[in-house]
């Protein structure tokens, strides 16, 4: 039996469905109750964040436990002890929970903040070097890492954190659909010269990889075992292909004139604006080496084919003059 928190969410529900796929049987964690399908039974917990949560309860009998809700980096709040509440404080408890139910195996959904927030275009983010996270989403999203770590070694729990990047696919909200607005927007954009890489990973191969960390056998002889990875599709395209590829889908040819990106940041840094500046600007690129080759892992779903899929839908949604 596996259990899974989040299952509500963008990458949580592609995660419930991946599973579904499976025939898996499944105990979803939630706040309230919600219907559910075959092989599926829920457990309405409460509050995560609330002192009479009960999730040792809610584990007895599973044998791993998928943790992937959190408060996100969409939240329009940097406050540390916010964040810290929701991604930290609640990984420590369901990891104890999980130790007194007897779990064998927690993977936790962690982000590549928790890393850091830019790389070389060719060096990409190793997983083992140290931590640079520069907001409080990233900070708390390390912090659960480290009470997962330190619950696993202290209960002999088998434990993986997987960290993705920018995470796309139909259905998506923040910057991601913000990028589709300018790519079907038709106005001429000033990225015809960046020369820029980012990491990327359709919502589908998330989930691909979430269950196989779940499910397949632990890598190495040593137990209890902790262990990082990595995760992304298998193209890293800088901003231009990005908008391209995107554009395409909604059936736009994009106008990228060629500003150098230096005016480009300082315009921004003046603005008060630098942190979206390197989200369109500078390249993160992620080593996710370890992963495919410790868990023979290969992304389901190609980028091009991701990123014309996501296209479509939101030329749906706007023409349908919706939301969801």
């Amino acid at each position: 039996m596996l259990a899974l928190t989040g299952a509500t969410g963008f990458v949580g529900g592609a995660i419930r469905r991946r599973l579904a796929g499976d025939g898996a049987a499944v105990r979803l964690l939630t706040r309230a109750d919600m219907p559910v399908s075959d092989n599926e039974t829920v457990v309405a917990v409460g509050d995560f964040m609330a002192a009479g949560c009960d999730f040792a309860g809610a584990l007895a009998g599973v044998s791993t436990v998928v943790h992937a809700a959190a408060a996100n980096a969409a939240a329009a709040s940097d406050d540390d002890a916010a964040f810290q509440a929701a991604n930290v404080d609640v990984t420590a408890r369901l990891a104890d929970a999980a130790a007194r139910a007897g779990v064998g195996r927690i993977v936790l959904l962690s982000s590549i903040k928790a890393r850091g927030e830019r790389s070389h275009p060719e060096r990409p983010l190793k997983a083992d070097e140290p931590p640079e996270p520069e907001d409080a989403y990233g900070r708390s999203k390390l912090g659960a890492e480290r009470v997962l770590r330190e619950a696993c070694e202290r209960h002999g729990i088998e434990g993986i954190a997987l960290r993705a990047p920018l995470v796309y696919g139909p259905g998506v909200t923040g910057n991601f659909r913000l990028l589709l607005a300018l790519a079907g927007s038709g106005m001429p954009l000033p990225f015809g010269a960046i020369r820029n890489r980012r990491s990327l990973i359709h919502v589908d191969n998330l989930a691909d990889a979430v269950v196989r960390a779940a499910t397949a056998p632990f890598p190495g002889a040593a137990r209890p075992a902790f262990a990082i990875y990595q995760v992304k599709d298998d193209v890293d395209p800088s901003t231009p292909e990005l908008l391209r590829g995107l554009a395409a889908g909604l059936g736009r040819r994009p106008v990228l004139l060629p500003v150098p990106a230096g005016p480009m940041f300082a315009l921004a840094r003046a603005l008060g604006r630098a942190g979206q500046a390197d989200r369109l600007l500078g390249s993160l690129v992620l080593d996710d080496a370890p992963f495919r080759r410790d868990f023979g892992w290969r992304p389901p779903v190609s980028q091009a084919d991701g990123l014309a899929e996501t296209a479509r839908w939101f030329r749906d949604l706007r023409r349908a003059g919706g939301r969801r």
